[in-house]
């Protein structure tokens, strides 16, 4: 797949979102549409700047819009939980939501910043997390 090619969206072309402001700097929409596309799926990534003040409306988007769910990024991943159905476990605990995922009319918020910073620390297998206190 070529990165700069359009993309092909039908009717039928699910989406998911990545909220933020500014989302000058992420490259995220490149790299997640070229896996969806790899992968034949019929969904597109796009970038949604969201300003504070709107962060309610952004959020009910993915449900009138029946967006398959979104990506949070700064400033509003702690800002979002009072917006959101429910938290999986960790979100709770760590107090921040990175991702949104739509299930019918709900919304659950999940942090998987937290696995992905912990195994990046594991990879040359000196560190070990277990017992560490914060």
């Amino acid at each position: 797949m070529d990165l700069n090619k359009p993309l092909s969206l039908q009717g039928s072309t699910k989406v998911i979102a990545i909220f933020g402001d500014p989302l000058t700097y992420t490259l995220s929409p490149k790299m997640q549409n070229y896996a969806l596309s790899k992968l034949g799926l019929d969904i597109v990534y796009v970038p949604f700047v969201v300003k504070e003040d709107q962060l309610g409306k952004a959020v009910e988007s993915l449900r009138c819009l029946n967006m398959l769910g979104a990506n949070i990024t700064l400033p509003h991943k702690q800002k979002i939980i009072p917006y959101l159905d429910e938290l999986t476990p960790l979100a709770k605990k760590v107090g921040a939501v990175n991702t949104v995922i739509r299930k019918g009319t709900r919304l659950m918020g999940d942090n998987t910043d937290v696995n992905g910073f912990i195994t990046s620390l594991q990879e040359d297998g000196s560190f070990n997390p277990k017992n560490k206190i914060a």
